[in-house]
């Protein structure tokens, strides 16, 4: 062994020429070149070779933790991932050595949250998730909050889905016609594997479509009048390739027993049962009420450039931008003046000049050039922005079966709806809702049956806007009305799209109370 002066001077010592000395030898003590450690604790260690003599500090400690970064406590979103690094710890918090991640076991409260791989610990799916190490006898835990932060979602009658930055699809709500797959209700988030990841979603009243980024069409849910396209009616719990080789850059998934899809050549395709919106008939097997296509269909040989599907399949021709409409019209929703229903497409008049329709359950509402709100129908609880009037003989204005400009100057960007007999749209003031407050739509105490005109809702921007049966869901605050069971349990980081979940996520049932409740 060398040893090297203050003077430079360097000198080479054998071990049995060093001399140890410990202020506490029950903590430790030293001979020749090696430090023995017995108890935890402190000392000094002085070594001596002649005059010359040194003094060192000996701490021991027991291997008493594990403790890694990241942080427990630290929140992520689901699909980010952290460098682990990993320390054996003493009990007073000294760090004793380092650890390669694949040293430890790791136990995880969620397997399928989170995992550990390449040095770096995985988020894969939002979970108040609980991390377990072990390593030689000892072990640490940390917690984790892992979040959602959506790319978009979409609201059915009684369910919603979103595609999060993850590029995972989840669903939550009543699990109507499996589209929350195999679970039973849920109030928060439950993922939905999907074939390839999906861009974007659509969800009807008892099934869910969307599209992955080569615009391959894919389905799941009840299927009994061939929503899902598969070329079947069998139920189907996960998400299922539409019968086609074709690629699509929109679908829809309505209530009324049809699916759309709209190709990437401008050319309109649907499946299900036709007329488009078989009331009468849920189960849509006899022959005379319905034609039943199991596998995708051409719907006209015009390009399209827009569509929209509810009680009525309204298309716009790409060529001279005029809506035509076909399905049962029994609420007189055509605009052609009778309740008669048809299966090929009627020119709805007037619509060279609406930018925008909509078709629901009682009425058809456009919105034309100047931002002016047209609607016809059935004027159940005045969804058709007219006040019904009492006249001598009984109301008036109940039926309105053509485009009939709405009773107030409201200019309009956007219009949203139907959905339970509610519409809502974006003005300049934000967003404004009329019509039907039975599921309390309208934001409003459930006294207050309807109203024609539009009443605000919030002045808060938004980054996307979504309404549904129940409930609707804007993505800045995630703020959700509607029936007690289809309340979304999130907290919202306002303006990120960022929702935390406030406990683990297990699957409930619905509750038994339905009532509405409108705070």
């Amino acid at each position: 062994m060398l040893l090297e002066t203050r003077a430079g001077e360097r000198l080479e010592v054998e071990a049995e020429e060093i001399s140890w000395e410990s202020a506490n030898e029950e903590v430790g003590y030293a001979s020749g070149f090696t430090v023995y450690a017995f108890a935890q604790g402190d000392t000094e260690l002085t070594a001596s070779v002649g005059e010359l003599s040194v003094t060192l500090s000996l701490s021991v400690r027991y291997r008493d933790h594990l403790e890694w970064t990241p942080v427990s406590g630290e929140a992520f979103l689901a699909g980010e991932s952290a460098v682990l690094e990993v320390n054996v710890m003493s009990e007073d918090g000294l760090s004793l050595q380092q650890l390669s991640p694949s040293q430890v076991v790791w136990e995880f409260s969620d397997e399928d949250a989170a995992k550990v791989e390449g040095g770096r610990l995985h988020f894969l799916h939002p979970a108040n998730l609980s991390v377990k190490g072990f390593w030689q006898g000892i072990s640490g835990q940390a917690t984790y909050p892992v979040e959602l932060k959506w790319k978009t979602f979409d609201c059915g009658d009684g369910s919603c889905c979103g595609i999060a930055t993850n590029d995972n699809t989840y669903c939550w709500g009543v699990n109507s016609g499996l589209t929350l797959g195999q679970h039973t209700h849920s109030f928060y988030p439950v993922h939905m594997p999907t074939p390839s990841p999906l861009v974007s979603l659509s969800l009807g009243l008892a099934e869910a479509c969307g599209l992955d980024a080569q615009g391959k069409a894919w389905c799941w849910g009840k299927n009994n009048r061939a929503t899902v396209g598969d070329g079947t009616r069998t139920p189907r719990a996960t998400a299922t390739a539409v019968d086609t080789p074709l690629s699509f850059k929109r679908i829809s998934a309505s209530g009324t027993g049809v699916s759309c899809a709209l190709s990437k050549q401008d050319k309109l395709y649907c499946w299900g049962a036709f007329p488009v919106s078989i009331w009468r008939n849920l189960v849509a097997n006899q022959l005379g009420d319905a034609t039943v296509y199991e596998s995708p269909v051409l719907m006209s040989d015009e390009e399209i450039d827009a569509f929209t599907l509810g009680a009525l399949l309204c298309a716009r021709r790409k060529s001279d931008h005029i809506w035509m409409c076909q399905g049962e019209n029994e609420h007189g929703q055509l605009g052609d003046g009778t309740e008669e229903p048809t299966m090929t497409f009627f020119d709805v008049p007037g619509s060279i000049n609406f930018s925008q329709l909509l078709s629901g359950a009682f009425h058809t509402c456009a919105l034309d050039l100047v931002g002016q709100v047209w609607c016809w129908g059935t004027n159940v609880d005045e969804g058709l922005g007219i006040p019904v009037m009492q006249g001598p003989n009984g109301p008036t204005n109940l039926y309105i079966y053509t485009p009939t400009r709405t009773a107030w100057p409201n200019n309009f960007q956007t219009l949203y709806g139907e959905r339970s007999r509610a519409w809502c749209g974006v003005s300049e003031a934000g967003l404004e809702c009329w019509g039907a407050n039975a599921t309390c739509l309208l934001d409003r105490d459930p006294s207050l049956s309807y109203s024609y005109q539009p009443l605000l809702i919030t002045d808060d921007a938004y980054l996307m806007f979504e309404m549904g049966g129940w409930t609707w869901m804007s993505r800045t605050t995630l703020r959700a009305f509607g029936r007690e069971n289809l309340r979304v349990k999130f907290g919202a980081k306002k303006s990120s799209g960022v929702f935390r979940l406030r406990k683990p996520p297990p699957y409930k049932k619905a509750p038994p109370s339905l009532s509405p409740i409108c705070n």
